[in-house]
């Protein structure tokens, strides 16, 4: 009665003089029926398909850590910090660790370390929005290495990061005359937008998704030409690693976008990951 009431808006002060009890005692039975409510309203047993991201949270505490379910689509818990040891402590007292099959979040290497120590049985599923994310970083740092001054040309980079699907003509037009003078680069930026292509197919099936697979995963390089035998070398390092650490493409909607770029700690560091333009992925477009 006391807990309702005061979640109602009646003050402390005005409630304990109605009841005949002193505002500490309002308050310390109103935090025990949040407890209590809380407790209904949250499962003790981690969701089995979770997702994990980090925000914002003030200037005094930093960021903090949200766990969803994205199975029901709710809220899991909110946890204070970001970094391994801020959250180990949870994680260990968390209860049905054994039962997550599915972890959905972006790259960064302290959420990995985590997932694989406490949720053993679970697959990492790097967030959709992530992944793209990162084709682009890497696409950019190998346009910087091939043509320096270029890539300093604010408009062609406003170019270059967008959809081919999302240029208007005269601006299709104008990427395809600069890129004419570049054919190395024309050639990797191509792949880069049939890589993005494939990566924006969503709601697809597991056997829809397994045809898809081969197109990303096993680049060809009977086509390499010679110049670019070292940048193909990267290409197939860097998805051996994905491949490696159980790192997927994500099924699920990408749970928020990122302002500024995030730590994409456990990737390899060159600007020629995009280099590897002869994969299986064909002309039909």
């Amino acid at each position: 009665m006391i807990f309702r009431q005061h979640l109602d808006g009646i003050n402390r002060s005005r409630l304990g003089r109605r009841e005949g009890i002193c505002a500490a005692t309002v308050e310390r039975y109103f935090q025990r029926g949040l407890g209590r409510q809380f407790g209904e309203w949250h499962s003790r047993r981690c969701p089995q398909v979770l997702g994990i991201d980090e925000h914002f949270f003030t200037r005094r505490n930093g960021d903090a850590t949200t766990l969803c379910d994205l199975r029901n689509h709710k809220i899991y818990d909110v946890v204070l910090g970001r970094s391994e040891l801020s959250l180990q402590a949870y994680f260990q007292k968390a209860e049905g660790k054994a039962e997550v099959r599915l972890v959905c979040m972006d790259l960064a290497s302290n959420y990995r370390s985590l997932v694989r120590l406490h949720f053993p049985n679970a697959r990492i599923v790097a967030d959709r929005f992530h992944v793209i994310r990162l084709i682009n970083h890497h696409f950019l740092a190998c346009w910087r290495d091939i043509d320096g001054i270029g890539a300093k040309n604010r408009g062609l980079l406003s170019l270059m990061r967008r959809h081919r699907h999302n240029l208007r003509a005269d601006q299709q037009l104008r990427l395809a005359a600069y890129l004419a003078e570049h054919p190395v680069l024309e050639t990797i930026c191509r792949f880069k937008q049939r890589l993005c292509n494939l990566l924006l197919n969503k709601h697809r099936t597991r056997k829809q998704c397994q045809h898809l697979v081969p197109r990303v995963s096993e680049p060809s390089t009977s086509c390499v030409r010679p110049g670019w035998l070292n940048w193909s070398s990267s290409a197939r390092l860097s998805l051996s690693l994905v491949r490696r650490d159980r790192i997927y493409v994500a099924i699920y909607p990408q749970q928020r976008h990122h302002r500024r770029l995030p730590q994409q700690n456990g990737a390899p560091s060159t600007g020629k990951l995009m280099a590897s333009a002869t994969s299986k992925i064909t002309d039909s477009e």
